[in-house]
């Protein structure tokens, strides 16, 4: 398997800058999620590595081969679609055993590799099947059986489980990553759920109009987000414009008479952004934290999502989101709860764009 680079990479169409300088680089073996909203430059650059797109600028690396201007049918990737884009009019092992006829494989090769890859996505049985005889499930591991049986040094894959049902889906991301980790394949994922990119990546890429925000691990983007951007995309629904005092505390402008404690040094009077994590908020049996009305509630079972505001506030001011335990029904609209967040799960950034973030954790 190879080591992939993507240097200095940009793609343009027209006017519009689809990928913007991307710079990073992947050991073999590595999963790599591109993770992002729609229309950041996922895609672009899984079709950029593939060869479907070529770049403006820079260059791609497969090892030691320069890769980006030798085309699609010369790289030996591996690619998953959106789609599928099985033949419905071939057998399951017809499917499979495509790509090794397009590349003049032996047939007694093509025979015995394609038996192989269908025994590892546990599809035997199903080899003399159409398509359109399986499962969603078992489409999908056609599809990843194709794209193994090649044996490539790159796995390419464009949000390959969005049309699953939420069980389907979770269990195909763990046959995906099964796979990836025992065949040691260097793989590329993309995905707009952050859920998913945390359950299969060595590394995330988090992309917004172009360009990467983050790179790092699962837990590095989840715990340290390097912007408010991927903080927000993240998960974390609390972002609050808030001023520090001179006592090693901040003051949220949308809730002046709650303070939270800084576990970085800030200057008094500076201004900053502060992000919160619902399921890092802790409820308080006593009159510690912060007193705030329940303006609205959802059930979840053992926790209840509440969305809190200041008792003295109009309707349709502030709320500030937090995930807590219940041992029965949630806290009532109108009930007051006094919660705080545990300093070291406050994450500070700078309002000056043009500084380096500076997320507490």
């Amino acid at each position: 398997m190879a080591d992939l680079a993507l240097l200095n990479l940009r793609k343009r169409y027209g006017s519009h800058v689809a990928v913007r300088d991307i710079d990073l680089s992947l050991n073999s073996g590595d999963f790599l999620t591109l993770l992002g909203p729609s229309g950041c430059g996922k895609t672009t650059t899984l079709k950029l590595i593939a060869g479907i797109e070529a770049p403006d600028a820079g260059s791609i690396r497969l090892g030691a081969r320069d890769v980006s201007r030798v085309p699609v049918n010369r790289r030996g990737i591996g690619f998953v679609f959106q789609s599928l884009a099985l033949f419905p009019h071939r057998t399951v092992t017809e499917n499979v055993a495509f790509g090794l006829r397009m590349r003049g494989v032996p047939r007694r090769d093509i025979a015995e590799r394609t038996t192989r890859a269908l025994d590892l996505v546990r599809l035997s049985a199903h080899r003399d099947k159409l398509p359109q005889q399986l499962s969603g499930g078992q489409q999908q591991r056609v599809a990843l059986a194709r794209a193994f049986v090649i044996e490539p040094p790159v796995m390419l894959l464009d949000e390959p489980l969005s049309a699953l049902d939420r069980n389907l889906r979770e269990a195909m991301q763990v046959e995906i990553r099964d796979l990836t980790q025992r065949l040691g394949i260097t793989s590329v994922f993309v995905t707009h759920d952050q859920a998913e990119a945390m359950a299969l990546s060595d590394r995330i890429a988090v992309m917004n109009d172009g360009a990467i925000e983050q790179f790092g691990s699962p837990q590095e983007v989840f715990r340290r987000p390097a912007t408010p951007f991927v903080a927000a995309f993240m998960g974390v629904s609390n972002l609050f414009p808030a001023m520090a005092e001179g006592d090693g505390r901040l003051r949220l402008d949308d809730f002046p008479d709650c303070a939270i404690e800084a576990a970085v040094p800030l200057s008094q009077g500076e201004r900053v952004t502060v992000a919160l994590r619902p399921e890092d908020a802790c409820r308080c049996e006593t009159d510690a934290g912060w007193a705030l009305t329940v303006r609205r509630s959802i059930y979840q079972g053992t926790r209840a999502s509440v969305w809190l505001g200041l008792p003295s506030a109009p309707a349709g001011s502030a709320e500030i989101e937090a995930t807590l335990p219940i041992a029965g029904a949630p806290p009532a609209t109108g009930e007051t709860v006094h919660v705080t967040w545990p300093v070291d799960r406050v994450m500070i950034f700078p309002q000056d764009p043009g500084r380096k973030t500076r997320p507490a954790a």
